[in-house]
């Protein structure tokens, strides 16, 4: 591991001391233990009717493009790949672990989570550099610690607001100096907790870290540079930074200072950008 992903865990653990991390729920675990079989992991998931109705909700949506109706479990792991449906049964159980009234707070937060996780994946097609279901799962749980924090402090996502619109700020230190914790921090738990791969944990952990492209570059850790390119891309083509700042800022002063650096680490022109940009608002149905 390279000096840069080097972790204290014991220094991270006490900012968590006044927040519980959900554990691990049961169905992962029987998931975990099916492995590559394809028809065990998909009599699991059928096995609980709410998460399977989901799964299904979720495949026939418009961006996996997926030309006639998916009706069973089966069938949607077939063709998208466990991997796949893996990470959108870990997406419907993190958010069905969160089911505080506080989150009504939250109203935009999911739709601005499965937007990212879906560019992440498009991203990572369109230029090649990382898995694009290690990008969708990024994706979906980079955040993931930010229902904990509103659960925990009211006035979390109007903190979350004020990082944005100030320029040079950055939201997981002025979250360390008002909370004594982040998002990042609790997302990285979450992850270990709910055992994502090292990678996931890693980047979640990291992905505020406005240096942290530069040092991986420098220590040749390639593919955690590219994943954490890749998610950084997806958070601007969806304009996140409006999403969650409730629109307190229409520039993500973030994105401004790491840009040159994932533009090259993803290789793309301009013109590229903007290609991509046309590509995502229209798999999401949408025109950010």
């Amino acid at each position: 591991m390279s000096k840069a992903l080097h972790i204290d865990e014991e220094e991270l653990i006490k900012t968590l001391k006044p927040i519980q991390i959900p554990p691990q729920p049961e169905l992962l675990m029987e998931i975990e233990a099916a492995g590559m079989d394809i028809n065990r992991v998909a009599a699991v998931v059928g096995s609980d009717s709410s998460v399977a109705a989901s799964v299904l909700k979720t495949v026939n949506s418009p961006f996996f493009g997926i030309a006639s109706e998916v009706t069973d479990i089966n069938q949607a792991t077939v063709l998208l790949g466990l991997e796949y449906v893996k990470n959108i049964v870990n997406a419907i159980l993190i958010q069905s672990a969160f089911s505080s009234n506080a989150l009504e707070q939250l109203a935009t937060f999911w739709q601005s989570t499965n937007d990212v996780a879906a560019a992440a994946a498009i991203v990572a097609k369109q230029c090649g550099c990382c898995s694009d279901s290690e990008a969708y799962l990024l994706g979906l749980f980079h955040n993931s610690g930010m229902p904990l924090m509103l659960m925990k402090h009211e006035d979390y996502m109007k903190t979350v607001g004020r990082s944005y619109a100030i320029a040079g700020e950055n939201l997981t230190c002025l979250e360390n100096h008002q909370y004594n914790a982040n998002h990042a921090v609790v997302g990285y738990f979450i992850s270990r907790t709910w055992n994502l791969p090292k990678k996931i944990s890693l980047a979640i952990r990291d992905h505020h870290n406005r240096d942290i492209l530069t040092k991986l570059t420098s220590s040749q850790d390639m593919d955690m540079a590219y994943l954490l390119a890749t998610l950084k891309m997806a958070e601007h083509l969806t304009e996140e930074n409006e999403a969650l700042g409730s629109g307190r800022s229409d520039e993500s002063f973030e994105w401004e200072e790491i840009r040159g650096t994932v533009m090259e680490l993803l290789g793309l022109s301009e013109e590229d950008l903007a290609n991509l940009q046309d590509a995502v608002n229209e798999q999401l149905g949408c025109g950010h």
